[in-house]
């Protein structure tokens, strides 16, 4: 989670950078090419990052599925 977060923030400052030049420990954005080939950038990153997250929420619910069936299947023993 704290990488999607990472994430989200560096999105937020590309945007905070385009909005309002000159904001401090933030990079300057001087064209829309650049705010466009950032976003896009962190958007890509963004969605690959949710992927992840899907992919590992759900082998982790097929493991607990097939530990839950094999204590069922002890106790009716």
């Amino acid at each position: 989670m704290p990488l999607m977060t990472i994430v989200m923030g560096n999105l937020t400052n590309v945007f905070g950078a385009f909005s309002v030049p000159g904001v401090p420990n933030v990079n300057a954005i001087n064209s829309v090419e650049e705010f466009n080939r950032d976003v896009s950038s962190l958007t890509k990153d963004f969605v690959y990052v949710g992927a992840g997250l899907f992919l590992a929420s759900y082998i982790s619910t097929v493991i607990w599925i097939v530990c839950g069936e094999r204590i069922a299947r002890r106790i009716q023993r």
